[in-house]
């Protein structure tokens, strides 16, 4: 019988971006499937929740299933699946030959199997989709005490644009005076309050609530229950755990209704915007067009966000309901199910 190895490029991240997917991927497929460790490892390695992680394993009877970044993928088994995700309309030229020596590439959102299938990564490409734990982000009927609260949420990735959000919210702020920001980043904050030619740190800000540690599944929850709206008025998304959580707690979101938020982003209030070639550094240098939205659309959708909340609470309290019925760990797991069944069917 051939074995089936889990291989995961990268470290995990809890609740504020997709890198923990493959752990809830994984520890879903195992009730269905045994996996194997590969058979050759770094040393002194220490593997998360049992997930395999290498960079050049040897399989040879294996069906391998690599999840992470195309320049890690490595021919290890009789079968290799690439499992990635992206964020603009173009992929960086380097990582085509990787993906070409995978026999098959998964990825998640129509966008993304698109963008993959318009750049000749692979011949065979499937779509699936990311989940959420239903167990910890519950439907939340209830409204936050206190002043209406925004949350922000992505610092300091700058795609992610969280000056743009704070730069809506004192525009916003000056018509509303009793508002707020909570202002979640891993590490220090990246953005900062103008005052004409003079930058200041969010520190010691009265009305913005800085959170820079890290912060459990459960955690995270709790602090999506602590604000009336989410503002994401991101730039490339490869699903977009942090509004698609939101929404499925049934928390009022505003979202760019771009990459691959555009699965779930009719759901929110959605955010327009306009490509851009935009230069970003490191794994995303010459990757194409990112999506720009516009800090004016934002304050106006966070205006109509004050201004209409228990219309759009209900609306979120709906796409909770569709949330929990159609894209829980358990649910879509199903897909990759399917298919891993046909793969050892050949």
């Amino acid at each position: 019988m051939k074995k089936l190895v889990w291989l995961t490029h990268s470290h995990l991240k809890l609740g504020d971006g997709y890198g923990y997917a493959a752990d809830n991927i994984y520890g879903r497929l195992k009730k269905s499937f045994t996996f194997s460790y590969p058979t050759e490892l770094p040393q002194d390695l220490e593997l998360p929740s049992g997930i395999g992680y290498s960079v050049d394993c040897k399989c040879s009877e294996s069906i391998i299933f690599q999840n992470g970044l195309p320049p890690y993928f490595n021919n290890s088994g009789k079968y290799n699946v690439g499992f990635c995700y992206w964020e603009t309309d173009k992929v960086p030229d380097g990582w085509i030959p990787h993906m070409q020596r995978m026999d098959e590439i998964w990825t998640t959102s129509d966008f993304v199997y698109n963008v993959f299938k318009s750049c000749n990564v692979n011949d065979n490409i499937y779509k699936f989709n990311l989940g959420f734990d239903n167990n910890i982000f519950t439907k939340t009927k209830s409204v936050p005490d206190g002043p209406f609260t925004f949350l922000s949420i992505g610092s300091p990735s700058t795609r992610k644009n969280s000056q743009i959000a704070v730069d809506a919210f004192v525009k916003v702020k000056s018509k509303y005076k009793d508002i707020r920001l909570i202002y979640k980043s891993t590490g220090p904050p990246d953005a900062r309050l103008y005052h004409g030619d003079m930058r200041q740190a969010l520190y010691n800000v009265p009305y913005i609530k800085v959170i820079e540690n890290l912060l459990s599944e459960d955690e995270y929850a709790s602090m999506y229950r602590s604000a009336h709206c989410l503002i994401y008025p991101t730039s490339g998304e490869g699903w977009g755990m942090i509004p698609f959580q939101a929404l499925a707690m049934g928390i009022p979101t505003i979202c760019t209704n771009a990459t691959s938020c555009t699965e779930y982003a009719h759901l929110s209030i959605p955010l327009d915007f306009q490509w851009s070639p935009v230069k970003m550094g490191g794994v995303y240098t010459n990757s194409g067009n990112w999506a720009m939205p516009s800090v004016d659309d934002l304050c106006d959708k966070m205006i109509y966000a004050i201004e209409n909340y228990e219309y759009e609470k209900e609306r979120a309290l709906s796409a909770s309901d569709f949330l929990h019925e159609n894209y829980t760990w358990d649910i879509v797991a199903k897909d990759y199910e399917d298919r891993i069944w046909q793969i050892l069917k050949k």
